[in-house]
């Protein structure tokens, strides 16, 4: 098996986000926005932040990102 990426040990959803988003070998624009999409149908709530809900579940983070 020969690596792709580094590995990565994440601690939280939130570093798990970080490390899928910072890998060096990935399908680069489409990864984040088919994340978004996929939480936005499963778990808009993924994050307790403020307002993050509502922004995965409304489409915002998307639309930044395609911008």
């Amino acid at each position: 098996m020969i690596a792709l990426n580094p590995e990565r040990w994440v601690r939280d959803r939130r570093d798990a986000l970080d490390a899928a988003l910072s890998l060096p070998v990935a399908p680069a624009c489409r990864l984040p926005l088919e994340l978004l999409a996929f939480l936005r149908k499963r778990k808009p709530d993924v994050d307790p932040q403020p307002d993050v809900a509502r922004y995965v579940a409304d489409g915002t983070f998307e639309r930044h990102l395609e911008a």
